[in-house]
């Protein structure tokens, strides 16, 4: 049987948990999100839409807006 007293008496703290702890919070982390917006601007700045072309397609969706509500 574990004797927990015991083995608390031998318990030493990892002191690399808190230099971890403190590099992980001080560092400026990319995540998914920050990924894909970059991205989607690279894109947009690589293939930028005509402006009729982007009127057409808010047409479209105005329409499909529309009809959406109707049903």
């Amino acid at each position: 049987m574990i004797n927990y007293q015991e083995e608390i008496k031998h318990f030493k703290p990892s002191l690399d948990v808190d230099n971890i702890e403190e590099a992980i919070a001080g560092m400026n982390l990319t995540d998914m999100n920050d990924l894909m917006m970059q991205l989607v601007r690279n894109a947009a700045e690589a293939n930028p839409i005509p402006p009729a072309q982007r009127r057409a397609a808010e047409d479209e969706d105005a329409a499909f807006d529309k009809r959406a509500n109707e049903s």
